[in-house]
């Protein structure tokens, strides 16, 4: 696939292109700017009802696998983020 690098650790698919200010990957379709990860999970698995994210579970924003990305509300997503010690508030001090 053009623009996409496979990490043979992770099996990530890790988006070459653009990336939006946090990370994501990020192209544009007709001039209006799309995340690429929604755009591989609606290709694989078909519309993303309104309101639903497109989480990773490999935590890797640039990864457009599909079998690495679910549906989620933002409750999930930070549910997630909690589980797997990501919340900016979980990290230990430097000192």
């Amino acid at each position: 696939m053009k623009g996409v690098k496979v990490n043979p650790e992770t099996q990530c698919w890790e988006w070459q292109k653009g990336l939006t200010e946090k990370g994501y990957g990020n192209c544009a379709i007709d001039g209006h700017p799309h995340k690429a990860h929604r755009l591989s999970f609606k290709e694989f698995n078909g519309e993303i009802p309104d309101y639903s994210l497109v989480c990773h579970t490999c935590d890797n924003r640039k990864c457009i696998n599909p079998t690495h990305l679910f549906l989620g509300s933002h409750a999930d997503n930070m549910r997630d983020m909690i589980a797997k010690g990501r919340a900016h508030w979980q990290q230990k001090c430097p000192f």
